[in-house]
């Protein structure tokens, strides 16, 4: 993991390990192809949205694959 510095900067991350790293970095691929950063943090699955629906709100949802 020394030559990729993706990695080490996932790695560094409190509550992510060396694992979660390399599952994030092979879900993501391309961090380019997301609009925002908000999308890619919904994407790799490192925060909770808000479902919402009709005005009307299904609480919190975690992004799982």
């Amino acid at each position: 993991m020394r030559k990729h510095s993706e990695l080490q900067r996932l790695d560094s991350i409190p509550g992510i390990d060396c694992v979660r790293a390399h599952i994030i970095a092979a879900i993501i691929c391309s961090a380019g192809r997301f609009k925002n950063k908000h999308k890619l943090w919904a994407y790799a699955m490192l925060v909770k949205y808000r479902q919402d629906s009709d005005d009307k709100n299904y609480g919190l949802k975690a992004v799982l694959r």
